[in-house]
């Protein structure tokens, strides 16, 4: 019998193939349906939030901050793009006039600092900001 099929022109290995590899796709477009739904709430929550919130990885380099955020200290998306350095994201807030600091006074260098104590220190002077 699987003589007569394979004569006829069916190869059925290439169609067991053909067949996983459907599968398999159909799979990948599903978890990425799921990620794209979970990312959409993610967004949702944090742009429905009162309070800016931002987020930097441990080599201080923005990974998100929300809608709000940029409101409080009046930054335009251009200038909080994943990736922007804390430092710039500071800069661009004098330049907005938005940040909290004495003009002229030299705070201790950051780099005596850690980076749970830089992010602590920014978390402050961010709640001080924040709308009920």
């Amino acid at each position: 019998m699987w003589a007569a099929l394979n004569a006829s022109g069916c190869d059925w290995q290439l169609t067991a193939v053909a067949i996983t590899s459907l599968l398999v796709t159909i799979a990948a477009l599903e978890w990425c349906r799921r990620l794209r739904r979970q990312n959409r709430h993610l967004l949702t929550a944090l742009n429905n939030m009162s309070e800016g919130l931002c987020l930097f990885d441990a080599s201080a380099r923005l990974i998100l901050c929300n809608d709000r955020y940029m409101e409080m200290y009046g930054l335009s998306p251009e200038h909080t793009k994943p990736g922007c350095s804390l430092r710039d994201l500071l800069e661009e807030r004098k330049r907005a006039n938005t940040f909290i600091g004495k003009r002229g006074s030299r705070r201790r260098s950051s780099a005596g600092r850690s980076w749970k104590q830089r992010s602590q220190a920014f978390v402050r002077a961010s709640r001080q900001c924040s709308r009920p």
